[in-house]
């Protein structure tokens, strides 16, 4: 009976927690943006559906092959991501559906002077 009664309990504090508002957005995603590999105190901008969320020096640590780990709020659904390269006409923009669990690995090749966009469905760790 006792235990009865801690179930009843749980199930009405669980069941507050809920949002039962109209028009409730489902919840965010993890999304991440990783600048990778050949960045030398390069300004990189990047943005997601026109808004820019970063506009900043990018400098890769050659151990961990990581200059930036950004992590923007954004719902699920497809993107527009545009990483631009400040003061150069080089641009790399790819349209990405954004899932559960979303990461972006953006490298620049210094020789070819291009971005490439990776998307993997994972979370990448750095030691």
């Amino acid at each position: 009976m006792r235990s009865l009664f801690v179930v009843c309990i749980a199930a009405a504090l669980l069941s507050g927690c809920k949002d039962n508002s109209v028009g409730a957005q489902p919840p965010s995603s993890y999304f991440a943006i990783d600048l990778q590999s050949d960045f030398e105190h390069d300004l990189v901008r990047v943005q997601i559906d026109g808004k820019v969320i970063f506009n900043d020096t990018a400098n890769t640590n050659l151990v961990l092959s990581l200059a930036r780990h950004l992590t923007p709020t954004v719902e699920q659904g497809t993107h527009l991501i545009s990483v631009a390269m400040a003061d150069t006409k080089l641009v790399r923009e790819a349209y990405v559906d954004v899932g559960d669990t979303t990461t972006l690995a953006v490298t620049y090749n210094r020789q070819t002077q291009q971005f490439a966009i990776a998307v993997y469905h994972s979370i990448i760790l750095y030691d």
